[in-house]
């Protein structure tokens, strides 16, 4: 389990599970009162997400909503693209339709790592990168956790030297959609982190 939420049918838990000779899913677990869990069902949705060769999914963040559930992550063997799952009920989900434009290419890699609810829309942080580009912080928004806009032009995510690399690690929302995030930033031929704080509004 990596992550988990209270929400308007009770508590979700996401993360993955390790398949003998299928390979990494997601997985998700439900519970009414916090003691007892209950696995939701595997079937596809959890697992490829775009036929042999992409057998590797995980599923990160997951935050509540006034209608529902939004789950994130990631899709790919060598590469990865980010993912969004949703539900009504904690219980049975769907996966959002892969937009090459906002969730990534399959020669590039992007990847969602948290989500949150901010009041007026849900906020998905991660990181991206479209073919050889170094990896920049990456923030979607979407009101109804169906349709989605990858925010870009965000000086402060890119307000470093051109080779540096950026990632959004956690995030958190306020009723009035002011959005706090945290994550790390470094030159891109170094190994040395910096732990970097952005906020909004």
């Amino acid at each position: 389990m990596r992550s988990v939420t209270s929400g308007p049918s009770g508590l979700v838990a996401t993360g993955t599970e390790e398949l003998p000779g299928f390979g990494i899913v997601g997985a998700v677990w439900h519970s009414d009162n916090g003691s007892r869990w209950e696995r939701a069902p595997h079937d596809d949705v959890f697992g490829e997400a775009f036929g042999e060769g992409y057998d590797e999914t995980t599923m990160a963040g997951v935050a509540a909503g006034p209608d529902g559930y939004v789950a994130v992550g990631d899709t790919g063997a060598d590469t990865a693209v980010a993912v969004v799952w949703t539900s009504p009920d904690g219980r049975t989900w769907s996966r959002v339709p892969h937009r090459p434009r906002t969730f990534g290419v399959d020669d590039g890699f992007a990847t969602a790592i948290d989500v949150t609810w901010t009041g007026e829309q849900f906020a998905v942080t991660g990181a991206r990168s479209d073919d050889e580009a170094p990896v920049r912080a990456a923030l979607w928004t979407s009101a109804d956790g169906q349709e989605w806009h990858r925010d870009t032009g965000i000086r402060a995510f890119d307000d470093r030297e051109a080779g540096s690399v950026s990632e959004l690690w956690s995030i958190t929302g306020a009723d009035d959609d002011r959005l706090t995030v945290v994550g790390r930033a470094r030159p891109y031929d170094t190994a040395r982190d910096a732990a970097a704080v952005w906020s909004r509004g």
